[in-house]
């Protein structure tokens, strides 16, 4: 795949990846000056999520072989979520701030935004051809974009939102590109319709908005009860 890219792009696709080991080493080195034990093994299941992302990549072909999972939105909602969840685990015990809510009102209320990100995807997917590097990038960059008024609502800043964008970045990518490629739902040719760029950047977060309202109204009742 990145043998057809232009160098331009092979160069932000490096920079990315480069952000995101760094921001992973900085974890790890706060982690290790703060003596946080929780902390290390939640970022070393980071790493093993994406050691296994990655094998699941390499290995796409064997796995859709074998799982042959229909492309119904059931299975496209179960798969996203799963992934979402599992990846949300792992967060809730590397990131700080997620500690002062506990781990049931982490899990209900981030549920509506993922839900609804993972709806507004699939329908994506079934109207438009997407590549798997379209999805993965639109859909970090949608996740983010959607996930801000969660973060700066839970108390987290704007600089540590920044600096930690590539990691996001992987986990929406990574968890949308999951049931995509299990049900079929990328293609090799991106083509050039614009209107699928409009459908993930701008539309999806409309639709999103009303859940992530839901979520963070959840959150304020979970933090005072």
């Amino acid at each position: 795949m990145l043998n057809k890219l232009k160098l331009w792009q092979k160069l932000l696709i490096f920079i990315f990846f480069a952000w995101l080991i760094l921001f992973i080493i900085l974890l790890i080195i706060t982690s290790l000056y703060n003596r946080n034990l929780r902390g290390l093994i939640s970022i070393a299941g980071l790493i093993l999520y994406g050691g296994a992302f990655l094998i699941f990549w390499r290995r796409r072909a064997q796995i859709i072989e074998k799982l042959k999972v229909k492309n119904t939105l059931l299975n496209f909602l179960i798969t996203g979520w799963l992934a979402a969840l599992l990846i949300e685990m792992l967060l809730y015990f590397t990131l700080s701030y997620q500690h002062q809510i506990g781990v049931i009102l982490d899990i209900a209320y981030t549920a509506p935004t993922y839900l609804v990100l993972i709806y507004g995807w699939y329908i994506l997917l079934k109207r438009y051809p997407v590549s798997s590097k379209e999805i993965f990038f639109l859909g970090g960059l949608n996740g983010l974009l959607i996930e801000l008024p969660q973060k700066i609502f839970s108390g987290q800043d704007i600089i540590g939102i920044i600096v930690g964008s590539p990691l996001h970045v992987f986990i929406y990518g990574s968890l949308l590109l999951i049931p995509a490629t299990l049900l079929g739902l990328t293609t090799r040719s991106s083509g050039t319709l614009i209107k699928k760029y409009f459908f993930a950047l701008i539309i999806i977060p409309l639709i999103v908005l009303p859940a992530n309202v839901l979520s963070i109204i959840i959150l304020a009742i979970g933090q005072k009860l």
